[in-house]
C-alpha cells in the first residue's frame, strides 16, 4: 500500500536520495555551512530532475557535542548528481566551515 505513495512523492525505490549533513560544535557555524552548501548544490545540480530540500536541522539535532543540519537531494539517478559533483566536492569541503557527511540512499534519516 505504501509503494503508490512513494512513487507519487518520488521517494525510493522510485528515485535516489542523497543526504548531506553539516556538523560543527558551534550551532551558527553548522547552520552557516548548511546554507553555503545548499546554495552551492543549487548552482551545481539544481533544477531538472533534482529536488533539494533544506537546509534544516537534522532530526537528531546534536550528537557528541556537534550540531547537525541536513540537506536532502531527491533525484531519478544518483549517477547524474555524482557526475556533476565529481571534481568539485573537494573545493566545496574546503570552503565549508564545518564537517560534511554524505550518505547516498540512507537507511535512516536520524
Amino acid at each position: 500500500w505504501e509503494l503508490p505513495l512513494r512513487k507519487e512523492a518520488r521517494l525510493p525505490p522510485f528515485s535516489r536520495l542523497i543526504r548531506f549533513i553539516t556538523r560543527h560544535k558551534k550551532l551558527d557555524r553548522a547552520e552557516r555551512a548548511a546554507e553555503f552548501l545548499t546554495a552551492a548544490l543549487r548552482d551545481i545540480v539544481g533544477g531538472g530532475d533534482v529536488t533539494i530540500l533544506g537546509p534544516q536541522p537534522a532530526p537528531v539535532r546534536k550528537i557528541r557535542e556537534m550540531f547537525r543540519f541536513q540537506i536532502l537531494l531527491i533525484c531519478a539517478t544518483a549517477g547524474g548528481v555524482q557526475r556533476k559533483l565529481f571534481g568539485r566536492m573537494e573545493s566545496l569541503v574546503k570552503d565549508t566551515p564545518a564537517e560534511i557527511v554524505v550518505d547516498v540512499d540512507p537507511i535512516h534519516l536520524l
